[in-house]
């Protein structure tokens, strides 16, 4: 009973790292594919919303 506990972190301490960066890799990529698509979609609105500004707050701006 009290040497399992003990072989359990000895084996999590030397798995962790490796399966830390296959799980952290996971998780950036997933995120970054999450991400990207309504990053760009918001970074549209932002422009869109900027030139509308823009062109509402003088319309005689040919831009």
């Amino acid at each position: 009973m009290h040497m399992q506990p003990i072989y359990r972190t000895k084996a999590r301490t030397v798995r962790v790292p490796a399966i830390d960066a296959v799980i952290g890799m996971v998780i950036l990529a997933g995120s970054a594919m999450l991400l990207l698509p309504s990053l760009a979609l918001y970074s549209v609105y932002v422009a869109a919303a900027l030139v509308a500004r823009a062109f509402w707050k003088n319309p005689r701006a040919g831009r």
